[in-house]
């Protein structure tokens, strides 16, 4: 399997398995580059019902910083009940004490030998629900599971850490130049100066020739490899910094605001502004 593929196999195998949802909060931004955008928002018919309504704000406040505060104390992740009467498994990743992401699962409704660590005071769902109940050994299977995936996730991370782009690899394998071009398309992107030249000269190739192979590859060319990501990144600062526009665009790769927010509204068909008040 590709080695960049992994975080969102694992994370769609647990889905089809246990037929809920994983969402990331990823604080790092280690994982913006490799999960589609929607993978870090709770974007699940029933919870935009609560978020959208008057209850949003207790909604996002318990799963936001409060939340994040309470699984350093509580490390191996927690079962609860938000706000909606939804049943949620809630695991952390640490790392030196360090909180670096959190994985939610849901959404499910209690039944009633299940025993959750929260439960706040119950309100009615909102709108129709189709959501089966989860009793506690079932419960307590997915739990594992998800402590499961947490761990995949971390390893995945640390080897991701320890890859570097080799001087040369004009001799690579065909596998071996897809993992060179999406490591060095993950190094380089943020930079605003990229070239096609500087990826040939890693690859050992012509210019003409790199292009070639980046198209067939991935079916897209070298300079829409470079927007994806730095789209994804810009998306991951709008979701989880404060930083204003002019930073979020330079951090990301992109020219300047003016080239951001144009090529923003175009690939997302909404501006970066819009992006950021409907974060979770």
């Amino acid at each position: 399997m590709d080695f960049y593929a992994i975080p969102q196999h694992a994370i769609e195998v647990f889905d089809q398995v246990h037929q809920l949802r994983v969402t990331v909060h990823d604080l790092t931004g280690r994982l913006w580059a490799f999960l589609p955008p929607e993978r870090f928002r709770h974007d699940i018919p029933q919870c935009n019902a609560v978020k959208y309504s008057q209850r949003g704000e207790k909604c996002l406040a318990f799963e936001g910083v409060k939340l994040q505060e309470q699984l350093i104390e509580q490390p191996e992740g927690r079962v609860h009940i938000c706000h909606a009467g939804f049943v949620e498994w809630v695991v952390p990743v640490i790392s030196d004490q360090s909180l670096q992401m959190l994985l939610f699962a849901g959404i499910r409704l209690p039944a009633r030998d299940l025993n959750v660590s929260i439960k706040p005071t119950r309100l009615p769902v909102l709108g129709q629900v189709n959501v089966s109940k989860v009793d506690e050994s079932e419960s307590i299977q997915i739990f594992e599971h998800l402590h499961q995936l947490a761990a995949r996730l971390k390893d995945w991370l640390v080897q991701l850490k320890s890859i570097d782009l080799p001087r040369k690899a004009d001799d690579a394998s065909t596998a071996q130049r897809r993992i060179i071009i999406q490591t060095f398309v993950l190094h380089h992107h943020t930079h605003e100066q990229v070239y096609l030249s500087q990826l040939a000269k890693v690859l050992g190739l012509t210019e003409s020739r790199t292009s070639h192979v980046v198209q067939e590859t991935f079916g897209r060319s070298f300079r829409q490899l470079l927007l994806e990501a730095r789209l994804r990144t810009a998306m991951g600062l709008l979701r989880h910094t404060d930083m204003d526009m002019r930073q979020v665009a330079s951090r990301s790769g992109f020219e300047d605001l003016r080239h951001f927010h144009r090529v923003f509204k175009r690939e997302t068909n909404q501006t970066p502004r819009h992006y950021r008040l409907m974060r979770d």
